[in-house]
C-alpha cells in the first residue's frame, strides 16, 4: 500500500519536489491517506509517527522510507515541528442498542507546542463523509519554542444512525516541516446496551402479536402506510444512504407523518431501514442453532427455534417471518427470495483460515453450504408461518 501510494504521486509531494519549501496535500492525495491512516490499527499511527521523529533528534541519519516522506514536507535536517500531547483520542457518545444516536457530538482537546523553532500550522480536516461531520477550533496558528501552548478543541458530530463507531483522521500541517495524524474513535457509551432499547408490542397479522425494538414497529408501521406489502422488490432492491438517513431521522423525531404527506421516500426506502436495523442491531440470530439442523430442517422448524433461541430473539424472527409471509402474501413474490434477502443478516458471514491453500477454500465452501441450508430453513419457517396466520388479515 504505502508503495503504490508512493509511485502514484505522493512521494514528490511530501518530498517538497527539489528537496526545499513546504507543499500541500491535494484533496485527492489526502483523501487516499486519510482512507490508508483509518484501516491501520491506531497504535501503529501513533508508535509510527513518534519513532521516525526521534531520528531528526540528531541521534541518526534522516531515514528515507515511504512513510517517512509522507509525514515531512521536505529533506532539511531538522524541520519545524511540533510537541503533540496525543494521537489517540477514544471518544464516547451517546448510543441506542449499542450504536451511536444521530445528531450527538463528543469532543477533546489537544496541546501542541513549537519543538525547536518558530512555526505556523493549518488542521486539516478529514474528506468528507455523509456520516459524520468534524468542526475544528482554531484551524491554524503560530508557536515559538518556550511559548505558551496551544489548544485546539476536536468535535465529532454523528449525522446518520446505525453506526457502531466511526474512526477519522485529522492532520495538522506544518509549515516547512512535519505533518501530524491524529485518529478520533468515537463509540457508544458502554451503557448504551441492547437492553436500553424500549420494547413494544408489533403485530404484522392481526392477533399475532410479537415483541419488538421500537424502531423495528415503527419502521413497519410507516412500511404499512406506504403499501409495502404489495410493492414489487421490496426488501430486494437497496436504497440509497442518503434516503434511509431521512427515514431515520424522521422515526427519530417522530415525523414520519411528513414524509408520507411529502412523497419524499418510498417503502423500498423503508424496508432498506429494517434490514439495516435487523443486520446492525439483531445479528446473526440463528448462531446457536447447530448446523446439522440449518442443513436439514425438521417438519416443526418453529419448535426447534424454540428450544434453542431466547424469547427475545424468538420474538424478533418470528416478527421477520410473519413480515416476509405477508409481503409474499400481498406481493405474490416468493417465500425463498425473502428466505435469500434475509439470511446473510441472521447468520454469519462465509470465512476462512488466516493461512493460504485448500483450506481457505474449503473453509469458504462449508461456509457458503451453510448459508444456503440457512435459505432452506428460514423458507421452511415461513411456510410453517403461513399455516399459523392463515385466514388472519394484514395489520395496517
Amino acid at each position: 500500500m504505502l508503495t503504490r501510494m508512493i509511485r502514484g504521486g505522493i512521494s514528490n509531494t511530501m518530498n517538497g519536489g527539489n528537496g526545499g519549501g513546504s507543499t500541500t496535500l491535494s484533496p485527492k492525495d489526502w483523501e487516499v491517506l486519510s482512507s490508508y491512516l483509518t484501516k491501520l490499527p491506531v497504535y501503529v499511527v501513533e508508535s509510527a509517527q513518534k519513532s521516525i521523529r526521534d531520528k531528526w533528534d540528531g541521534v541518526a541519519p534522516p531515514r528515507r522510507d515511504g512513510l517517512h516522506r509522507r509525514l515531512s514536507h521536505s529533506a532539511m535536517a531538522h524541520p519545524a515541528d511540533l510537541e503533540v500531547s496525543s494521537y489517540v483520542f477514544q471518544l464516547e457518545a451517546p448510543g441506542s442498542n449499542g450504536c451511536l444516536i444521530g445528531g450527538t457530538e463528543a469532543s477533546a482537546n489537544v496541546s501542541i507546542n513549537a519543538r525547536a523553532h518558530k512555526c505556523k500550522y493549518n488542521v486539516m480536516l478529514p474528506p468528507y463523509d455523509t456520516r459524520y461531520d468534524v468542526k475544528v477550533e482554531p484551524m491554524s496558528g503560530k508557536l515559538k519554542p518556550g511559548g505558551k501552548s496551544h489548544q485546539i478543541k476536536f468535535t465529532l458530530v454523528v449525522q446518520t444512525m446505525g453506526l457502531r463507531n466511526i474512526q477519522c483522521v485529522v492532520g495538522i500541517d506544518v509549515e516547512g516541516g512535519y505533518r501530524h495524524f491524529l485518529v478520533l474513535d468515537l463509540r457508544p457509551t458502554p451503557a448504551s446496551s441492547a437492553s436500553s432499547t424500549p420494547l413494544t408490542q408489533d403485530a404484522i397479522f392481526v392477533s399475532h402479536p410479537h415483541t419488538v425494538p421500537s424502531p423495528l414497529a415503527a419502521l413497519r408501521t410507516l412500511f404499512a402506510t406506504l403499501n409495502g406489502y404489495s410493492t414489487a422488490g421490496v426488501f430486494r432492491d437497496n436504497p440509497t444512504e442518503k434516503d434511509m438517513n431521512r427515514v431515520w431521522d424522521a422515526i427519530q423525531n417522530g415525523t414520519t407523518g411528513a414524509l408520507v404527506r411529502d412523497g419524499t421516500v418510498d417503502a423500498v426506502c423503508v424496508a432498506g431501514c429494517i434490514k439495516s436495523y435487523i443486520k446492525i442491531h439483531t445479528p446473526h440470530i440463528l448462531t446457536s442453532l447447530p448446523t446439522s439442523i440449518l442443513l436439514s430442517p425438521p417438519p416443526n422448524p418453529s419448535a426447534t427455534l424454540g428450544s434453542h433461541l431466547p424469547p427475545s430473539d424468538l420474538s424478533i424472527l418470528t416478527w421477520i417471518l410473519d413480515l416476509c409471509v405477508a409481503c409474499s402474501r400481498e406481493g405474490k413474490m416468493s417465500l425463498k427470495l425473502f428466505a435469500t434477502v434475509f439470511a446473510p443478516s441472521l447468520t454469519p458471514p462465509p470465512s476462512s483460515t488466516s493461512g493460504s491453500g485448500t483450506g481457505d477454500l474449503e473453509d469458504l465452501m462449508a461456509g457458503l453450504k451453510v448459508t444456503q441450508g440457512v435459505v432452506g430453513f428460514l423458507s421452511a419457517c415461513m411456510e410453517e408461518r403461513v399455516a399459523v396466520v392463515a385466514g388472519a388479515i394484514v395489520a395496517a
